[in-house]
């Protein structure tokens, strides 16, 4: 999958094992930014149990990121400038959420053909060049491809917007999503709808 945005092209791939280095390289890196760093959530909050997640802060996290990855599970989505790694989005069917399934909140939590689009990533050197926009298209188009019938985010309003890590409304709403449910005032669910039909 490639995109040209703002003049600069960005391939895009799904993470599988192959791919575990380039992962590791970009969310270790991020250590040093101020928002958006995932070097200690490792994308693993609604991934395990919440008290698990948050008493393994860091390398723990990472260890159970790296253990998914060589296992066979394939978490989300990396974009890719000149061959090195340059943003994430996670993309997962929701029954693998087990600390999301956990909090009770969703009907059918055990539908696979839902997949849920929790967070994304873009270093502060690749922001402001529409990346999260390519990373969401490329999120979307994977889940459809391996059976998503409905692709959920729950993006949080513009003024709202924060570090940015569970993307905007209107990122959503641009990529054909519409809400269903508030979560808060500030935080939506939407959904893609595959078939057009809610």
């Amino acid at each position: 999958m490639d995109s040209e945005l703002t003049g600069r092209a960005f391939d895009y791939r799904p993470v599988t094992k192959d791919r575990w280095p380039d992962l590791d390289r970009l969310f270790s890196a991020s250590a040093g930014e101020e928002l958006g760093n995932p070097s200690r959530c490792w994308c693993m909050e609604w991934r395990r149990p919440h008290d698990e997640w948050e008493q393994q802060t860091g390398e723990g996290n990472r260890i159970a990121m790296r253990e998914r990855v060589e296992g066979g599970d394939v978490p989300g989505i990396l974009a890719y400038a000149g061959g090195e790694p340059a943003g994430w989005c996670s993309v997962s069917p929701r029954p693998t959420l087990s600390g999301m399934v956990a909090t009770g909140g969703f009907r059918n939590p055990g539908r696979a053909d839902v997949w849920s689009i929790i967070c994304f990533y873009v270093p502060e050197i690749h922001r402001g060049m529409g990346l999260m926009k390519g990373l969401l298209r490329a999120a979307v188009a994977y889940a459809v491809d391996h059976g998503a019938k409905i692709v959920e985010g729950y993006p949080m309003a513009p003024e709202a917007f924060g570090d940015g890590a569970g993307g905007s409304t209107t990122l959503f709403e641009a990529a054909g999503f519409v809400e269903v449910a508030r979560i808060s005032d500030e935080q939506h669910t939407m959904r893609y709808f595959v078939d057009g039909r809610r």
